[in-house]
């Protein structure tokens, strides 16, 4: 059974809520990823996501999601950077 369905049939299950939020956080990724490098958003990605937050790109809110997401390199996110910081984030 796909979560989507798991969820749809048992919404009340708190188990099925994770896996669910789990498997949208790592949808998002991959659609920010870049197509060659399938485990890493940059910068052209990170600009999509920026935009998609509405953020601007030099605020200081982003500094703060880098901090936040541990980001290892500027302007970029690995998938376990990225999931991680969006799970942390709630």
């Amino acid at each position: 059974m796909t979560i989507l369905l798991e969820f749809l049939l048992f919404p009340t299950r708190s188990s099925n809520l994770v896996k669910l939020y789990s498997y949208v956080r790592v949808a998002k990724f991959h659609y920010f990823s870049d197509p060659h490098e399938d485990e890493k958003i940059t910068a052209e990605g990170m600009m999509r996501f920026l935009e998609d937050m509405n953020l601007d790109p030099e605020s200081r809110v982003v500094l703060i999601l880098a901090w936040k997401f541990k980001a290892a390199t500027q302007c970029e996110f690995s998938r376990e950077e990225f999931v991680n910081g969006m799970s942390d984030l709630g």
